[in-house]
């Protein structure tokens, strides 16, 4: 019984190191899937950030983007560990481009969550590129093969299944929606309840920029609000300010040839 039982366990074992060795020999599908991973998640990157460039300029920005970053840490591998292997840029690569879009989707809430579904989703692409490889190329049509490429493409399916639906939502949007609609329905009927004034209303807006009537300052939040390092990094790339110069914006209404009226002011946060 104990001699079958090794015997059995023997077995196993030689049939994982020949997967294992199977695997690695299918080093260049993985490469392949992640470098075009890579390339797809620079393009949403930049495409977030900078909506108005034309598509053909994102996709060049984006292989020009992908490749830096790769052969950046390519070379810290390199320099630090010895390695020559190019699919373990790729893999650091692939999983900070889709930890910071995460991240910045969800505006720095669930940090632990998105580093491990970006390490989940990009292991289980690096596999499904290496059982495709292995299946064309290399012609091993083992069980165990199909059923490894099968798993890691069901499990990055989860990505877009997971996103496309509600994905990080808590339901605020649902939350602001139905707000939104009370207010109009107040507003509706106070509007209907004020009589109109005597004065015609003019407006005008402030704040950073030219496209504002005037000019708007900043004003230091950081005694009342703080953010992580790694919050902070992505979100000093997404809103270009930290929390010690937030730009004060907004619109003011005045009635026309009127001086010493009321001033009424209403603060809120910020809609970006």
């Amino acid at each position: 019984m104990k001699e079958k039982l090794k015997d059995k366990i023997k077995s196993r074992f030689r049939r994982t190191r020949a997967f294992c060795s199977t695997m690695s020999q299918g080093r260049r599908g993985g490469e392949t899937a992640l470098g075009i991973f890579a390339i797809l998640l620079a393009m949403g990157a930049l495409h977030s950030s900078y909506g108005f460039l034309p598509l053909w300029l994102v996709c060049i920005l984006a292989v020009v983007l992908s490749a830096v970053v790769v052969l950046v840490l390519f070379g810290v591998l390199f320099l630090v560990f010895g390695t020559r292997r190019l699919i373990r840029a790729l893999f650091i690569a692939d999983l900070l481009l889709l930890t910071t879009l995460l991240i910045s989707g969800c505006q720095g809430n669930d940090i632990p969550f998105c580093v491990l579904f970006s390490l989940l989703c990009t292991a289980s692409l690096d596999i499904l590129g290496r059982s495709v490889y292995v299946l064309i190329f290399i012609g091993d049509k083992r069980k165990t093969g199909l059923i490894t490429g099968v798993v890691s493409f069901v499990l990055f399916l989860l990505l877009p299944a997971f996103l496309i639906p509600d994905g990080f939502s808590n339901g605020l949007v649902e939350k602001y929606a139905a707000a939104w609609k009370e207010v109009n329905q107040n507003v509706a009927q106070n509007e209907a309840l004020r009589p109109g004034g005597s004065h015609p209303v003019e407006s005008l807006t402030y704040g950073p920029d030219d496209s504002f009537d005037l000019q708007g300052g900043t004003y230091d939040l950081s005694h009342f609000a703080k953010r992580g390092f790694v919050n902070k990094i992505v979100l000093k790339l997404r809103f270009d300010y930290d929390l010690d110069a937030v730009p004060l914006s907004g619109k003011i209404w005045y009635p026309k040839d009127c001086d010493h009226c009321p001033v009424l002011f209403m603060i809120h946060g910020n809609h970006d």
